[in-house]
């Protein structure tokens, strides 16, 4: 066991890695426990968050810990004995190869007037040059400057050699090197810190990410052979898999090296009153499409766009990163990711056997159309939006249906689902649902005793249904095959789908969509009917306004321009014209 007072410093950089999954717009109050609780811990540093200058964009609104306003921050006072660091992005300050002293002044105030103590500067290999200069500026405003060298899984040893020849001379108190695709192996960690070392005489720092599940191993590697600093997060909240866990390095430190002026147990509360809710919300940690992401070097911010918006099955997600042109995957291009899904999107995810062609879709006249999506409002409303369909006859349109409730219900029906996942399901049951629980026992609307109304009670099969001799309503999808095995199935009709950033186009030859959702498919369809209202329910939307599936959703809202009002009968937060379903109904 090594001397307990031989210590490592720990830095805690949840607020500020963290951010990347809620925004940096983390509760205040959670904010001040955090910081509490660390203090209580004995861990030694907090990163706090971002310094950014006006011209930084990069969304709509980003909360106080990406700008880390330090009029906000007064509680940090409250703990004495923890230093305080902010993270720089150092192309943010760069013009070419110098630092830009004017946005440097802008954002950070000296170091005496300032609550933090640390700089820490975050570059890529072709941002040292800038990054060198950057550095200076910060030391003569007074900060303990640190650097962190990102992607050290895409450097060769020369690289690294060059990146420490340009760090002599600069006023460097720790120098980090970052795994930020998760892609080291302890090996390797030992033989980057020996490397250094050779080179450079300071503290040195290591950031480690979990993609291939081997945050806390590298970690351990690169104690056992002497590192300075090590970065760690609460639960290990931060971009992609995440990163080494604060609680876990702490217990080992404490039980293994004897540094027992920490306190792990600290922790405990914070982590079951504040962060559990968050990791339910934003499901960090490892996944299988994590660490092919860190396998093949892709940056994890294309991984994590595609798992937040819970609109791709695991097999699309991995189709998807392979389809990223290499050149595009070090750092994230959100086109280069759009050009990716809408390379993949339109096929089957598994295509070891031919494929057969869909037949387009022939759209069916209607008056009005009623566009049924996944949200809680479909369930909530069963009762009522059955009654809308039963006294306006409209073209009922439902997305990804649960059950068979609206079809048994409506003339004129139609099923969009575009996951092929989803359509494989239905597909394979033959084109038959099975009836299922009474429907009280599914929570619709009904009075005990009383059942479900009965299939005969819609003429389904009469004139003008979509329903194909012996099959189910009418599925329409994107998708542009099928594998032969499904066999030529009646029931299928496709509209080809693409995704692009910018616009919506719908036409009978296709739909382009800034996303690949369903639920605007659906909209799109009901265009097509050439109705005089849209009549629309189940689009919830999110009570985040700043959620990723919300903004894509308000985006096509916003860009769709429909020839004919839309008008939500359920509550909804997309801006759609709202009317309540009881006005509709007798």
């Amino acid at each position: 066991m090594e001397p307990a007072e031989k210590k490592v410093t720990i830095l805690d950089c949840t607020l500020r890695d963290g951010g990347y999954f809620n925004d940096w717009r983390f509760d205040r109050a959670l904010a001040r426990d955090l910081v509490a609780a660390l203090s209580r811990a004995g861990v030694d540093i907090v990163e706090v968050g971002f310094k950014s200058p006006h011209t930084h964009r990069e969304k709509g609104f980003e909360g106080l810990f990406r700008y880390c306003t330090e009029s906000e921050l007064p509680f940090l006072r409250d703990h004495h004995e923890l230093a305080y660091s902010f993270m720089v992005d150092a192309k943010e300050f760069l013009k070419g190869d110098s630092a830009d002293p004017s946005l440097v002044e802008e954002c950070i105030p000296p170091g005496e007037e300032s609550l933090f103590s640390y700089a820490r500067i975050a570059t890529y290999f072709p941002g040292l040059p800038g990054s060198a200069d950057l550095a200076r500026l910060l030391h003569e405003r007074g900060y303990r400057v640190t650097l962190n060298l990102m992607g050290m899984s895409l450097l060769g040893p020369e690289h690294l050699d060059r990146a420490l020849d340009l760090m002599k001379g600069i006023p460097l108190e720790v120098f980090y090197f970052s795994d930020s695709f998760g892609d080291l192996q302890p090996g390797d960690i030992v033989r980057y810190l020996r490397r250094i070392r050779e080179r450079f005489h300071g503290r040195v720092g290591i950031h480690t990410h979990d993609n291939n599940g081997l945050a806390f191993a590298n970690t351990i590697a690169a104690v056992e052979n002497g590192i300075d600093v090590v970065d760690a997060t609460l639960m290990g909240m931060g971009r992609g898999a995440g990163n080494l866990r604060t609680e876990q390095i702490l217990l080992y430190l404490y039980f293994k090296k004897g540094c027992t002026h920490l306190n792990p147990s600290e922790l405990l509360e914070v982590m079951d009153t504040r962060m559990a809710a968050l990791k339910q919300t934003y499901q960090w940690g490892w996944d299988y499409t994590y660490m092919l992401s860190a396998l093949q070097n892709i940056h994890p911010t294309y991984c994590q766009n595609l798992r937040a918006s819970n609109q791709y099955t695991i097999g699309q997600v991995s189709t998807i990163l392979n389809r990223i042109e290499p050149a595009r995957r070090s750092a994230f291009d959100e086109r280069a990711l759009l050009a990716a899904i809408d390379a993949v999107i339109s096929q089957p995810v598994v295509v070891d056997e031919p494929l057969a062609g869909i037949p387009l879709y022939e759209p069916v006249q209607a008056e009005k159309v009623l566009v049924i999506a996944t949200g809680s409002g479909r369930e909530k409303f069963r009762s009522e939006l059955a009654s809308f369909i039963a006294q306006h006859d409209p073209l009922v349109i439902e997305c990804n249906p649960a059950d068979t409730f609206y079809e048994e219900r409506s003339r004129r029906y139609l099923r969009a689902i575009l996951n092929w996942v989803r359509l494989r399901k239905v597909l394979e049951q033959g084109g038959s649902w099975s009836r299922g629980a009474p429907a009280q026992s599914r929570g619709a609307p009904f009075p005990p005793g009383q059942e479900e109304p009965l299939r005969a009670t819609s003429p389904l099969d009469g004139p003008g249904s979509l329903r194909d001799p012996g099959s189910r309503s009418l599925i329409v999808t994107g998708l542009w095959g099928l594998p032969r095995s499904c066999g030529e199935r009646a029931e299928v009709r496709k509209i080809p789908c693409h995704v692009e950033k910018d616009g919506v186009t719908v036409t009978r030859e296709g739909m382009t969509l800034p996303a690949y959702v369903v639920g605007m498919f659906a909209v799109g369809l009901a265009i097509l009917s050439a109705p005089r209202t849209i009549y629309v329910a189940g689009y919830d939307g999110y009570q985040d306004r700043l959620a990723q599936p919300q903004l894509e959703m308000e985006h096509f809202w916003k860009a769709l321009s429909p020839p004919c009002p839309v008008i939500s009968i359920t509550p909804t937060t997309y801006p759609i014209q709202t009317e309540s379903v009881y006005r509709f109904i007798r």
